[in-house]
């Protein structure tokens, strides 16, 4: 998405990019990656036609009983269904797929919350500006990325006024993605820009590496993998972007 070269992004991926719990591998990856390769950016990405978004929305409209979905997905569509809920209820005359659109939006700001909420290593990392966490959107169709900014409450979030965020929120800026372009670091701002301009080179069919196939592929298999190696799991197998589901931690441990 980003023409990165492995190893350049410290990737984590689940279904519906959730933090259910303030204790597991996703939130113990993300503060290895802060702490030990001194990230500055987090971002946070939700994409579009989510299955597991999807659900939520269903669950939802049909006031379902999340206990007793089979498995651990009932855990999972949990942590999505306020997002759901505030989608439906924030346009009750709209179609599912405008619903779906907001509550993945919804979604993405309230993983950012909980991160923040979950992991003092990561509130400290924002409270003193020293750390960026940005939502985003990835259209499965288009391969563009949506920028949603920061958390619209960061200021509560952390507990104190953060000027830079009040400038990148106020009412004269534009919004979208110029203002991603005014990292609080140098390191930020860098990290920033060589995601715009990947997503620009994928976008416009110019990446380095291999395109999907089709947009609609169904996995055939689930790879879950370790976040500290450089090479993309799909080039171990010599399989194309979306024919595994992968999912990656620090260690390749079980949990959420």
């Amino acid at each position: 998405l980003f023409d990165m070269r492995p190893g350049d992004l410290f990737v984590l991926r689940n279904a519906g990019n959730t933090c259910a719990s303030n204790k597991g591998s996703l939130i113990g990856s993300a503060e290895y990656s802060i702490t030990h390769l001194r990230t500055k950016v987090l971002v946070v990405m939700g994409h579009t036609k989510c299955g597991a978004v999807a659900a939520a929305i269903d669950a939802a409209h049909s006031n379902t009983d999340l206990s007793t979905v089979a498995g651990s997905i009932g855990y999972l569509l949990a942590d999505i269904i306020d997002s759901a809920k505030k989608a439906a209820a924030s346009s009750p005359g709209t179609g599912s797929a405008e619903q779906m659109m907001l509550a993945t939006r919804i979604n993405v700001f309230n993983t950012i919350e909980k991160m923040i909420q979950y992991s003092d290593i990561v509130y400290t990392g924002v409270k003193l500006e020293e750390l960026q966490v940005i939502g985003a959107v990835y259209d499965i169709y288009t391969g563009q990325i949506e920028w949603l900014g920061e958390h619209p409450q960061l200021e509560a979030l952390v507990g104190r006024p953060m000027p830079m965020h009040q400038w990148h929120n106020s009412p004269y800026v534009v919004r979208g993605v110029s203002r991603l372009n005014n990292g609080r670091s140098p390191s930020a701002a860098a990290a920033l820009g060589r995601l715009l301009e990947g997503n620009g080179r994928f976008v416009g069919g110019h990446w380095r590496y291999k395109p999907p196939r089709s947009t609609d592929t169904a996995p055939w298999g689930i790879v879950i993998g370790g976040s500290e190696y450089r090479v993309p799991v799909e080039d171990l197998f010599d399989v194309d972007p979306g024919e595994i589901v992968v999912q990656r931690v620090l260690g390749s441990v079980a949990g959420m």
